[in-house]
């Protein structure tokens, strides 16, 4: 079903199934039909986005993820595989097993830099904090230092679990914000091509590209792009005077087909033709 508005399109597909099976399966798209409306249409499509993935009816497909085919699945599985080396070094920061603690911690990081950052951000910083504890119990005070700063540079207002760090470490920890809070005055502008994306930094969604940030640390900083029939982006940018970061975005696994569809779907609202292009997507 479709409304118009200010010449860009707002669509919902539904895909019906018995629901003593599963939830329906429902994604939203926003087409302009206008090219100078982009933008807008974009914007319009992250609303819905975000508003349907809440509802516990539907079963929500992200046409930004959809079309990456494999490559999707296979950073999903860079996640998971993340989570279960920060529980295992979790284990061996509780049982005293500091040298283990910090191997599996450093490999969470790894892991959790090469899967999707928009969705696993907060393990990531888990990880840094895990770490910057093992150094300090470990007795490697530099190290500590470094993986403090290292998280609270991507996120100062970041929590510490007062029933896992003792007051030591948290003394650090506030010793180490001061410093990045007084010198997060950077900004940091994100533009996309050839069309526009969802743009999180550092695990926030910021915007529709483009984007233009202040404040940050200057520090690198994880940029994940994400769009409908473009292959999937994260990069690490620098913050500060003048950065600008030009993300190009390919063509996704199966992005030529969904932007095939997409194209269809705009002449359809013109041609009479939008409920059979609306089932083929």
């Amino acid at each position: 079903m479709g409304t118009k508005s200010a010449s860009v399109v707002c669509l919902l597909c539904l895909a019906a199934v018995p629901a003593a099976v599963r939830a329906e399966k429902v994604t939203a798209v926003a087409i302009a039909v206008d090219d100078t409306l982009a933008r807008e249409a974009a914007t319009v499509t992250y609303v819905l986005h975000s508003v349907l993935k809440q509802s516990p009816r539907f079963e929500y497909i992200d046409l930004a993820v959809r079309a990456q085919g494999k490559e999707a699945r296979e950073r999903a599985s860079k996640g998971q595989a993340a989570k279960k080396a920060l529980e295992d070094g979790r284990l061996a920061f509780d049982g005293f097993e500091y040298d283990v603690a910090t191997t599996k911690f450093q490999e969470a990081i790894s892991l959790f830099e090469q899967s999707d950052l928009s969705q696993h951000f907060p393990g990531l910083l888990q990880a840094y904090a895990l770490l910057a504890a093992t150094h300090f119990f470990s007795g490697d005070m530099e190290g500590a230092r470094q993986a403090m700063s290292r998280l609270l540079s991507l996120r100062p207002d970041y929590t510490f679990d007062t029933t896992l760090f003792p007051p030591p470490v948290l003394e650090l920890a506030e010793a180490v914000r001061a410093e990045v809070v007084a010198a997060a005055n950077n900004p940091l502008e994100v533009q996309v091509r050839p069309a526009p994306g969802r743009v999180y930094v550092d695990g926030v969604f910021r915007g529709i590209s483009p984007v233009s940030l202040t404040g940050l640390a200057a520090v690198d900083h994880y940029v994940t792009v994400l769009a409908p029939g473009y292959a999937f982006s994260q990069t690490a940018e620098r913050a500060g005077p003048g950065r600008v970061a030009k993300i190009r975005l390919e063509p996704a696994q199966e992005g030529a087909r969904l932007l095939g569809l997409l194209q269809r779907l705009r002449r359809g609202f013109k041609e009479g033709e939008v409920h059979s292009q609306a089932a083929d997507l």
